[in-house]
């Protein structure tokens, strides 16, 4: 039996399915989402990556993954934040003489090298897809910022300064993958080849720099000059520097330049610039307006596949043909475990240790029991509520002071019709250790977005960190607390005692954590479908409700409801429920999104009822998911020690 060939990287090319398991590899924690658009962009004003579905069929598996992990590093290293400071430096660019979409060239380039360094320290083992992207030096900004001739002939007539970022992004890829050889065009224009030379050194200083703000101090203040130098020697009126032109290529009048009504007037409608759009990565080949219309249809095509119960993702179209996929060799296994090598390490689930887990947090966990130095932990507190503060074992009480010689107020009348009672006669004051009962219900997300099993994920990470905090808060305080997963069907992990113990708080140095490891390992093994939060929370709100004292049930979640008119119904009824109850014995809902478009999110956990927003809930964005934990044990514990 002969062994069959190795499958070779060049004819291996992803179909829409397997680019959208690769993509959420890649993007992991990351508040983006991917779809189809006109060319690789990175718009963080909509948490959007644009990619070109053509380029399926047409780029191997090793490049695509590649141009993801650029866009990827767009959003880690430059996001929203970064974008601000480019809007910033463009207006500062102009005192050059230079338009925005000519210094946005520069900008871009020297990010892309930036970005990627940052990647590629981060995850060292992407190297081998950005060497496959930059193997035939991709054309990822578009140089739109000039209006051309039709016809002119690039490959002769280039602007300079064009020719100086080609040259700039070439020497970038032979100082990093000499081996790649792309020397293949001729050495550009005597004028860019002695610009290259002049600011190299400061393109390299710029580009090693890891805050944003310093690349662009390097920029102003080292190569914006003789960059303005090459764009000012493009002559829009003559192309061809004098040259005898070509028949047929005779410019057209009304072509060069650029009209005065289509010139932007602010540099935040420029693709790239201002929080409205970012630094885009290689920008993008269709004009700003025909984008800004393709972004909004790409915007909501997300919130259409949302009400339809669809997950984030790709929008499948466009997807190769029958023979082309006959004709396309499968992707090896050996892709999938060069992407998992080169992400960070991935905690065994299977093997969870609960125990480890609890120890790890240790800092966490006793800065909310016993407290930080700057108030008393939770534990003196409900300690104190338990016991009295002022006689031991004493259920305490609300105080009633001396009588007050102050007319009642509220009821004015009783002067004329009963005089004895006009007057108050002592007001109940809630004593500092009073009485309160509490219980605390979780609802996990494990949906297949939020878990990716089998793959590293930062999201399932901080959710499993929330739990454990949650856990030991209400083990260590004896509060009732139940623990509930959910995605398209409701498991309940930890359900309420039914006879919750009351004794006295045990201290620190008496209490030992209970493993629970085995509820882990059973939430990452899990069904992970959809998001079905209506269920889950009807199925809480019920448990809760046979629960005394105030109650609370935290959602963590990073989609919308596949229901969300059942959504909104239990919520409604949890409000009215609220309304008859005594405000010791409520219930809320406290929802926390990740990596969730924060309008919709809103919407879904704070609906309004006749235009008044409903008490009984609240839903907050979580856009830094390392925060996630730390928002949910902070509204823990401000529920229960400003009760």
């Amino acid at each position: 039996m002969t062994q069959e060939a190795p499958v070779s990287v060049e004819n291996q090319y992803f179909d829409a399915a397997q680019f959208e398991l690769a993509g959420r590899l890649i993007l992991g924690d990351l508040p983006v989402t991917l779809l189809p658009g006109s060319w690789w962009s990175y718009i963080p004003s909509q948490n959007l990556i644009l990619y070109p579905q053509t380029l399926l069929t047409e780029w191997n598996v090793w490049r695509m993954v590649g141009a993801v992990c650029h866009e990827a590093a767009e959003a880690r290293f430059t996001g929203t934040g970064g974008s601000a400071e480019v809007a910033k430096w463009l207006r500062r660019a102009s005192r050059h003489g230079l338009s925005a979409p000519s210094a946005q060239l520069l900008v871009n380039t020297v990010n892309d090298m930036r970005v990627n360094r940052l990647h590629l320290r981060r995850y060292p083992g992407s190297e081998v897809f950005f060497k496959a992207l930059y193997s035939d030096e991709p054309e990822l900004h578009a140089k739109d910022d000039l209006r051309l001739p039709p016809g002119l002939d690039l490959d002769r007539h280039r602007p300079p300064h064009h020719a100086y970022v080609d040259a700039l992004t070439l020497k970038w890829i032979e100082s990093n993958w000499p081996e790649l050889n792309l020397n293949k065009e001729p050495a550009p224009p005597g004028a860019v080849s002695q610009a290259v030379k002049r600011t190299w050194k400061h393109i390299v200083d710029a580009a090693d720099s890891d805050d944003i703000d310093d690349m662009l101090t390097t920029l102003e203040k080292k190569v914006l000059p003789a960059y303005a130098e090459l764009v000012h020697q493009w002559d829009p009126d003559d192309p061809y520097h004098g040259e005898s032109k070509e028949p047929g290529q005779e410019p057209d009048d009304d072509s060069p330049g650029q009209p005065e009504d289509e010139a932007p007037q602010d540099v935040e409608s420029l693709p790239g610039a201002g929080p409205a759009w970012g630094v885009s990565v290689g920008g993008s080949n269709t004009p700003p307006k025909q984008m800004k219309t393709l972004s909004k249809v790409t915007a909501e095509s997300v919130r259409m596949r949302m009400r339809a119960g669809a997950r984030p993702g790709l929008v499948r179209r466009g997807a190769p043909t029958e023979a082309e996929r006959r004709s396309i060799e499968p992707v090896s296994a050996s892709v999938v475990e060069q992407l998992r090598r080169s992400t960070e390490e991935r905690i065994d689930y299977t093997k969870f240790d609960y125990l480890e887990a609890v120890e790890n947090l240790k800092d966490k966990i006793t800065e909310t029991i016993e407290g930080d130095g700057r108030r008393p932990g939770l534990a003196e507190l409900m300690d104190r509520r338990r016991h009295g503060a002022t006689e031991a074992m004493r259920r305490p009480r609300k105080q009633r002071c001396g009588d007050q010689g102050e007319i009642d107020m509220e009821h004015p009348e009783k002067l004329a019709t009963d005089p004895s009672a006009a007057f108050l006669r002592g007001v109940r004051i809630p004593r500092e250790d009073r009485q309160r009962d509490f219980a605390g219900s979780i609802l996990l997300d494990v949906s297949g977005s939020m878990v990716q099993k089998g793959y590293p994920t930062r999201k399932f990470d901080r959710l499993v960190e929330t739990a454990i905090l949650f856990i030991e808060i209400h083990e260590r305080l004896a509060i009732p607390f139940e623990v509930t997963a959910f995605s398209s069907e409701v498991t309940s992990l930890i359900e309420f005692p039914k006879s919750p113990s009351r004794a006295k708080f045990r201290s620190m140095r008496d209490y030992h954590p209970n493993d629970h490891s085995a509820i882990f390992r059973k939430l990452y093994e899990l069904d992970h479908k959809d998001t079905d939060d209506s269920a889950a929370l009807n199925a809480s709100i019920e448990n809760c409700s046979r629960q005394k004292g105030l109650r609370s049930i935290f959602v963590i979640t990073d989609g919308i409801s596949s229901d969300p008119a059942e959504l909104r119904r239990a919520l409604i009824d949890l409000d009215r429920k609220n309304r008859n109850s005594s405000e010791q014995q409520r219930m809320k809902v406290l929802a926390f999104g990740v990596g969730v478009v924060e309008s919709e999110f809103q919407q879904a956990y704070q609906p309004k009822l006749s235009g008044k927003r409903l008490g009984s809930c609240s839903g907050v964005v979580v856009e830094d998911l390392k925060m996630l934990p730390v928002y949910v044990r902070e509204a823990v514990d401000q529920r229960i020690r400003y009760a």
